[in-house]
């Protein structure tokens, strides 16, 4: 699944081609909401990790397009985002972790809730981004095992390819300079 690294830094990319400043006082308030939301769906992992069972309730109901959709607007609502693309950040949670997993994993387990409530799970049979193992560190520990290696490096990759488009895309679409 993809870290936090993955989801703030696609937040971070909708931003810049959102038009949202992350220099003015006004942007960073939005930018650090958007990231913020593109991480709000794991925190199914609490309840795991009271248990014992840190993926018990993963993937679950806050990795549903239904979250999404009201996750998304309540936070365009309550910081003043545009809601197109808060619900996009928002989407962008669930879809990234569909696109997680490793060849005969438990999809049961580890897919997605996509449509929730109807209890069907799913995931992509394009890996992205690969499995971290879930350890009695959590995620940390996962990540830090020389196995994770690959699929970190990938989801470095997915973020600086994310932040270059942005930014290209955000020079591209800048007024031209009349007078000049």
């Amino acid at each position: 699944m993809p870290t936090p690294l993955a989801h703030a830094g696609f937040a971070l990319a909708a931003a810049l081609l959102g038009r949202v400043d992350p220099g003015a006082r006004h942007g960073r308030r939005e930018v650090l909401a958007l990231v913020v939301l593109a991480n709000l769906a794991d925190v199914d992992f609490v309840p795991g990790l009271v248990t014992g069972d840190a993926v018990a309730f993963h993937h679950g109901l806050t990795h549903s397009v239904l979250f999404a959709l009201l996750a998304g607007a309540a936070t365009a609502r309550l910081a003043g985002i545009e809601r197109r693309l808060a619900v996009v950040v928002a989407l962008s949670h669930p879809v990234l972790d569909w696109l997680t997993g490793e060849p005969g994993a438990d999809v049961a387990r580890y897919g997605v809730a996509l449509w929730w409530p109807w209890p069907a799970r799913y995931m992509c049979d394009v890996h992205v981004f690969g499995a971290y193992h879930i350890d009695t560190m959590g995620l940390v520990g996962g990540v830090l095992t020389a196995g994770a290696l690959g699929p970190l490096a990938r989801e470095v990759a997915f973020v600086a390819a994310c932040l270059g488009v942005a930014a290209a895309g955000r020079a591209l679409s800048k007024p031209p300079v009349r007078g000049a």
